[in-house]
Formats: C-alpha cells, structure tokens, sequence
C-alpha cells in the first residue's frame, strides 16, 4: 500500500488535541504504559471450534479495534501529523532457530477468514527469512508481540528516536484460569500526544465486545 494514499496530514493548528499534543511532544519520553486483564472466553470458544490460532485471532481483534478509534491511527511523523486511514500490525514471529523475526504489513481485512490467511501467510514469510522487509519508515502500524510462556504484567519495548516514536505497541503474556473464566493480561504502550485515559478505555471496551460476539460466529 502506498503510504502517500493511505494518510492525510492534520494542519498543527486546526488538530483538536493541540494542547495536549504539543505539551506531551515536549518530553524527551512522551509515550507511557498501562496493563490490565482481559477475559478471552470468546477467543477460546472460537480456536477451539475452528483450529486458529490464538496469536492470530488476537491479533485481529487488536487490529480492528484501533482501525475503529481515530485516535490510534494518528501517527507523528517529520514534526508533523497524520492521520493513517488503514493500520497494519507487524508481528514478531519465532523462527526455527528460536530467533524472533518481524512479520512485514498484516492489513486489517474485515472478513475474519481473509484476514486469519493473510496473517498466516506473513508469519510463513518470516519464518522463512523475508526476502525483503517494508517496514522501514513505515508508521501505519501497530507492533505486536506475545509471550505465551508466562504470564506478563508489564513490557516496555525499545525504541529508535523516543520523542518521534508514536507507534502503539501491545503485549501479552500466557492466558490464565480463574473462576471458570480465561484471561491474559495485556500491556498497551502509546504516545500521551494522541492518546489519553480516555482512549484506552474505548479500546478495552471495544475489545471486550468483539472477543464476546466471537462467541456466536
């Protein structure tokens, strides 16, 4: 996709999170971490039903879910501001040689079928070794990662420029039992320029009632 076509730029003094955004872009760290726990009962009904995989369907219910909030999709890129009008995820993958690999653009698809292939088909090219990476310069993302092995209270992830650096980041850890009920935590990292409380709440929310409708597909 071409990156030029899939944003617009937001005119600094007309953005409605002016304030805010030039006070956060201040700070040499401007982004900040949260965590918090997750029931993924529908999630669990639906791998078991349908052989996915939980990476995968997780993946798209964090995709769609920042593809539908505005403020997920702004992006600070050269000092300026864009809004990204299609976000893909790039997920780490564990090659063979139990090295982590960077999958290049998973596309949000709407279709749940279309999308659990193409997310497959990114994880096979990176296992494999990709031939060629378009991740460079690209901020129409979101980066994701798991740690299926145990459980996962918090992860702060390392970054190239940390005032420039507005892409959200998500993580979880190895889901767990309690009261019949199967949870993961999931740690979230995001730029304070775009983001706030606020945001994070429509995101679990929205979350949560996706994972739920899984229940009756």
């Amino acid at each position: 996709m071409d990156f030029e076509f899939n944003r617009h730029e937001i005119c600094h003094d007309e953005f409605y999170r002016k304030e805010s955004y030039d006070f956060f872009s201040s700070f040499e760290v401007g982004y900040y971490s949260l965590s918090t726990e997750i029931c993924v009962d529908g999630i669990m009904q639906y791998i078991h039903k349908y052989k996915e995989s939980f990476y995968c369907i997780m993946t798209y219910i964090i995709l769609k879910t920042c593809n539908n909030i505005e403020n997920f999709c702004y992006r600070k890129v050269d000092n300026k501001i864009y809004l990204y009008h299609n976000i893909a995820a790039s997920c780490t993958i564990l090659k063979q040689n139990k090295n982590i690999e960077f999958t290049n653009h998973i596309y949000y698809k709407e279709d749940l079928g279309a999308f659990t292939k193409h997310f497959h088909n990114k994880k096979i090219e990176a296992i494999n070794g990709k031939t060629y990476s378009d991740l460079r310069e690209s901020y129409d993302l979101i980066y994701i990662t798991a740690m299926p092995w145990f459980r996962l209270k918090s992860m702060n992830n390392v970054r190239v420029r940390l005032e420039d650096d507005t892409i959200p980041r998500f993580s979880w850890g190895k889901y767990f039992q309690r009261s019949n009920k199967t949870y993961v935590d999931i740690s979230i990292e995001i730029s304070h320029a775009f983001i706030d409380g606020y945001h994070i709440h429509l995101l679990i929310s929205e979350i949560e009632k996706l994972i739920e409708k899984l229940k009756n597909i």
